[in-house]
C-alpha cells in the first residue's frame, strides 16, 4: 500500500466529516505528486475552507494537510458540493460500518 489522500468535509461547524472520497495511485510518488497539483486550490488555513485534503502514509498517519474552498473541492475532484445534512449521513454510514468491523475483531 502507498501514500493516499483523504478529503473530509468541515462543515459548519468546523467538525470533520468523513465523506467516502479520496484517491490512491500506484506509487507513493504518484499520490503525492497529484496531491502536490491540488496545492494551488490551498487557502492557507481550515478557518475558512469548507474541505480539507489529507495526504496519508501508508500506516495513517498524515503527512501533509490541504484546505480547499468548496469551489476549490469541485475543481479538484470534478464533483458537486453536497449538503452538509448528506455529508453527515455519509460520515454516520462510515462510523457505523468501522464500529461493526471493530466489534467483529473483540
Amino acid at each position: 500500500m502507498s501514500r493516499y489522500m483523504e478529503v473530509i468535509y468541515l462543515g459548519e461547524s468546523g467538525d470533520g466529516y468523513k465523506i467516502g472520497m479520496g484517491a490512491e495511485f500506484k506509487t507513493s510518488a504518484a499520490t503525492t505528486k497529484a496531491f502536490e497539483s491540488a496545492r494551488c486550490h490551498d487557502m492557507g488555513s481550515s478557518e475558512y475552507a469548507e474541505f480539507l485534503i489529507d495526504l496519508h502514509e501508508s500506516n495513517g498517519d498524515i503527512v501533509d494537510t490541504i484546505a480547499v474552498s468548496a469551489k476549490g473541492f469541485t475543481e479538484i475532484t470534478g464533483e458537486p458540493v453536497l449538503s452538509e445534512s448528506e455529508y453527515m449521513a455519509i460520515d454516520r454510514k462510515y462510523w457505523k460500518v468501522a464500529c461493526h468491523q471493530t466489534e467483529n475483531l473483540i
